[in-house]
Order: C-alpha cells, then sequence, then structure tokens
C-alpha cells in the first residue's frame, strides 16, 4: 500500500444501506466515507459516487480544524465522485436526508425526481446484490458440508474439560462446542469444531448433559460472536434419574459462564441448526442497532445485520469457514483452501486494506457499497 494510503484506516465497510454506516462514525471525531449509491436496473442500471465527510458534533475545535484540512487530500485518494456532503449528526446518516441534500445528483435524464421511486430502485439492487451472496455462501456450505469430518474428536486428542472450555471461550478458538456430564468437577463428553450439527451428534438420549456453543457471525471486525449455554435432557430418562442430573444445573451453567442465551432441549432431534439459530437471531438484530445513533424510524426499518433466516444462516457459514480456517494449525491442517472460501464470499471481509476497499466500493461489481475511514494518526 502506497504512503498515501496509509494516512487512512478502515473503520467499517458494509453492503448493505447506507443508514448502517452510523454504527461507524463518531461523534468526537472527523471521518470520510465513500459511498456508491446503486440506481436502476439492466440497462438503466447507474451508480451514484459520493464522498461523504463526517464531523462529530463533539469533535475539539483544533482537532477539528486540524482533520478537516485533510480533506483535499482524501479526495484526492477517493478519485472522482459525484458530489460530497458533509453530515454532523447521527440522524443525517439517513438516505432520504442524502438523497434530499444532493437531488440535483438524483435527477433523471427527463428532470425529475421522486425520493420514493429512488428507494425503491436503490432497495431493489442491494437486494439483489444479497440473494447473491447469500447463494454463494450456501453453495459453499455444501461443499465443505460434503467433505470427510477427519478432524479427531476432542477427547481423541486427549482435550480435558479445562482445555476445551478455553478453546471455546476464544471468539476463534479451535473448539466451538463442548457437552459435559451432570458432575462436578466438570468431566468432559465431548467437543468439536464444526457447531451445532456435530454437537447434535453427540447428544445422548440416555443423558442430561451440559453445554456451551459459540456461534460467530460476519467476518473479521464484523463478527458478532455469542455463546450459548444448553441443558440437554434426553428423551430416555426415568424421571428420578432426570431429576438428579438435573438438580446440578444451576452450578453447571454458571461453570459454563460466559453464555448470553440459554437454551433447554428435550430430546436430540429438537436440537437443529435452524431451530438454535431462530432463537439466538434477536439477539444478533439487537447487536447492530445502537439505541443512541438510530432514530426511531431507523431502528423500525433497520436493514443490516442478521434480521432474517437466509440471512442469519448466510453469516453463520461465513463465520463457520472464518473459525475453520483459523483452526487448521490446531488440528494440523493446511488452511489454503478455506481461506480461498472465505475471499470469494465476503466483500467485507476485514483485511482488506484502504486501497482495496476503495476499489470496491467504487466497482460496479461488487457489493460492497460504503467504507467509513478515520485518519491514521487522530
Amino acid at each position: 500500500m502506497s504512503k498515501q494510503y496509509k494516512q487512512l484506516v478502515v473503520d467499517g465497510a458494509g453492503t448493505t444501506i447506507v443508514d448502517d454506516m452510523v454504527e461507524y462514525v463518531d461523534e468526537d471525531k472527523v471521518q470520510f466515507a465513500l459511498v456508491q449509491i446503486p440506481i436502476g436496473s439492466g440497462a438503466f442500471q447507474r451508480n451514484k459516487m459520493i464522498m461523504v465527510k463526517w464531523v462529530g458534533e463533539r469533535t475539539p475545535a483544533m482537532k477539528k480544524a486540524k482533520q478537516v484540512q485533510k480533506t483535499g487530500e482524501v479526495a484526492e485518494l477517493f478519485g472522482s465522485t459525484h458530489a460530497s456532503i458533509t453530515l454532523t449528526k447521527y440522524d443525517e446518516v439517513d438516505l432520504e436526508h442524502i438523497l434530499n441534500e444532493l437531488k440535483h445528483v438524483f435527477v433523471t435524464d427527463n428532470g425529475e425526481f421522486s425520493i420514493g421511486n429512488l428507494k425503491e430502485e436503490i432497495m431493489a439492487r442491494i437486494a439483489a446484490n444479497k440473494k447473491k451472496q447469500e447463494e454463494k455462501v450456501t453453495e459453499v456450505a455444501k461443499t465443505m458440508a460434503a467433505i470427510p469430518k477427519l478432524r479427531p474428536s476432542a477427547t481423541d486428542m486427549g482435550i480435558d474439560a479445562e482445555q476445551a472450555l478455553k478453546e471455546i471461550r476464544k471468539p476463534l478458538g479451535a473448539l466451538n462446542w463442548a457437552l459435559f456430564e451432570a458432575s462436578t468437577p466438570l468431566k468432559l463428553h465431548e467437543a468439536g469444531s464444526d457447531s451445532v450439527p456435530e454437537m447434535q451428534e453427540h447428544m445422548d438420549d440416555s443423558k442430561v448433559l451440559y453445554g456451551v456453543v459459540r456461534l460467530g457471525f460476519g467476518l473479521g471486525n464484523f463478527r458478532r460472536t455469542k455463546w450459548v449455554g444448553v441443558t440437554f435432557v434426553g428423551a430416555k430418562i426415568g424421571a428420578v434419574q432426570r431429576g438428579k442430573w438435573l438438580s446440578v444445573k444451576s452450578e453447571m451453567m454458571t461453570l459454563l459462564k460466559p453464555h448470553q442465551v440459554t437454551l433447554e432441549i428435550q430430546g436430540a432431534e429438537m436440537f437443529t441448526l435452524e431451530y438454535v439459530l431462530d432463537k439466538v437471531r434477536p439477539y444478533i438484530v439487537a447487536d447492530s442497532i445502537d439505541s443512541k445513533k438510530r432514530t426511531s424510524e431507523q431502528k423500525a426499518a433497520y436493514s443490516g445485520g442478521t434480521t432474517d433466516m437466509k440471512s442469519t444462516l448466510a453469516d453463520f457459514n461465513k463465520a463457520l469457514l472464518e473459525e475453520k480456517a483459523a483452526a487448521a494449525e490446531f488440528f494440523g491442517e493446511d488452511p489454503t483452501a478455506t481461506m480461498a472460501s472465505l475471499a470469494a464470499l465476503a466483500p467485507e471481509y476485514e483485511d482488506l486494506d484502504v486501497k482495496d476497499t476503495i476499489e470496491k466500493v467504487k466497482s460496479a461489481n461488487d457489493p460492497l457499497l460504503w467504507a467509513v475511514f478515520s485518519l491514521a494518526h487522530q
């Protein structure tokens, strides 16, 4: 990366509506964003490039003056754009506001301008891009699922309860789930790296087991991670034995913290990936909405993050691929193929440098639609 690009750092980027950019701007900083607003489709498709200067309202005066002076240099790095706009308040990071302020840029060839029509065109393009990405993720997930599971189990590797929990508690630890016998101190039943489906395979219907599974959504700095505490009650247990094993539930779930979500599973067939994701999904959406930055209207219309099962599953599959790559060395594997899959699937992957990010936002063929940058030396 050239010296000029090193004066910027990527704060965040996305493939969704520009409103979601609000999560990456700070009221005590000056930041810059490059935004592609896609309009129309087919022969009528066109893309408008907008440079955004964000001047947070709480930015100290001297710091503000110094950083605003860099606007020209940043504009050179961004290259040609159709317009620029300065935003200072969170509620201005809003598609309708930007369209209204820059209406001269979006007027059609016949001189017409309609916020409603433009929003429909923009959202249709975003939805089409999203569908393509989900299809890619689904295909790769199928391919990965068809590969024979060659990794040894945790117990085969001699991993004990303490070691298993240590890996699961890491955001990208080699193991992402574990089940424990209903006793203290902790005794490992089994643990693995292939998430909910593999965990389900090791649920013994003749036992009560306690467990934890780490679920990731998205990649890199955009990754959101949740730990789920699980109480599994097998379908083939007598009432007396069930009561004995459940009597240690409170103590077991304390030992397995942290977990933000808890589930009680009655029988292994209940513990499907779809069931677990459906229970966790509201917590992922809530993480994506910053109450201090979103207006009530924006919260109601929130389009980013994981708001439906397809999006949730796509983000989960991306994160699981990232985990598999990160754990390759732990299991003595070559991560090359998995990393290649990640690169193909993840236009928002945070390993992109400044130059790559700018090029992707400006490309008509890339799903990345916006990126927020800060000056490297604040």
